[in-house]
């Protein structure tokens, strides 16, 4: 058995306050770690907002992009309102603009049962236009510039999820096992 002098109680967590419209980071070990704070902190908003009876709404990115077969176009706006403004800056933001060029009906290109014809960077970056059209209150980002190359990220987090971003407004939680944005963070969580 274990020695008596060791607890199999984890130690006592410490509060995180995470203000509203900022940029939260959290770096995680493993994709493990990184989706169990994801699912922690959504049953904990969940709970939390019931009890004091507050509306927000959620967009969760997932590592695994979730895509639906449909266009890719229904793909981003999915049940939103058409702002063709909105969707055009959308776009540009996360690096969608060239892959519209190539695919053969451009934003109509029909998506294939779990984005089966997209690769694993357009998927994320499909999942990630989805969240960032939504205008969502709160975005659980689990580690989206994984699946995309060194210089797309860096313009994903600058035109998104950075501080200058278009959701420089909206509170970020971005799990990541990356270094690379810290310094650009608003609270550094190191799991």
């Amino acid at each position: 058995g274990f020695p008596r002098t060791h607890s199999l109680r984890p130690p006592p967590a410490r509060q995180q306050r995470v203000r509203r419209s900022s940029q939260c980071e959290f770096v995680a070990a493993s994709a493990a770690h990184a989706f169990t704070v994801i699912v922690l902190l959504l049953i904990k908003l969940r709970i939390v907002c019931r009890y004091w009876r507050v509306a927000f709404h959620s967009s969760p990115v997932p590592q695994q992009a979730w895509i639906q077969n449909s266009t890719l176009k229904d793909n981003i706006l999915f049940c939103s309102p058409d702002n063709d403004k909105k969707y055009d800056e959308v776009i540009d933001a996360c690096a969608l603009t060239t892959d519209l060029e190539i695919l053969p009906a451009g934003d109509q290109t029909e998506i294939g049962e779990k984005g089966i014809n997209l690769s694993g960077g357009q998927k994320q970056r499909v999942s990630l236009a989805r969240a960032v059209y939504s205008n969502s209150d709160l975005l659980l980002l689990d580690d989206p510039l994984s699946a995309v190359d060194s210089h797309v990220g860096k313009h994903i987090f600058n035109r998104v999820i950075g501080p200058n971003g278009v959701l420089a407004g909206k509170t970020r939680i971005l799990v990541t096992h990356g270094l690379t944005y810290l310094p650009e963070t608003d609270h550094v969580i190191v799991l």
